[in-house]
């Protein structure tokens, strides 16, 4: 880690954080090379390749965005984005992350099952009504 420009506290920082926090290489595949507890427990621990290629992500799509939206394993998780030259460094660090809470609402799957018999009835309807 040393050769990153990592030192031992900043690493115990990221390592004891409650919220998910990764570096990862800024060369691909880019490489996850160091993350933290909540990370490897929610995320990374059922990674089959550790990269942002493996978690589907194309870092090229956020250069110019802050946050960012992951999908893995059936969830959403939310993260902030702070690219190499903003921090002088040659990693991308990912930080902030928490998994994002629909508070009880149906997922995307089960609002489109519950919603399109119904949107089906409106358009018949409206084809009726157009007829007549």
């Amino acid at each position: 880690m040393q050769e990153r420009g990592i030192n031992s506290t900043f690493k115990k920082i990221i390592y004891e954080s409650s919220e998910m926090v990764f570096l990862a290489d800024d060369t691909f595949p880019y490489s996850i090379f160091y993350a933290n507890e909540s990370f490897e427990t929610l995320i990374g621990e059922s990674l089959q390749e550790k990269t942002l290629a493996g978690l589907g992500l194309d870092i090229n799509a956020y250069i110019f965005k802050e946050e960012l939206i992951l999908s893995h394993g059936g969830k959403d998780y939310s993260f902030r984005l702070e690219l190499p030259h903003e921090n002088g460094s040659n990693y991308f660090l990912f930080y902030k992350g928490k998994e994002v809470k629909t508070h009880g609402l149906p997922s995307k799957q089960e609002a489109q099952q519950f919603l399109n018999p119904i949107l089906i009835s409106l358009q018949s309807v409206n084809m009726i009504t157009l007829l007549m």
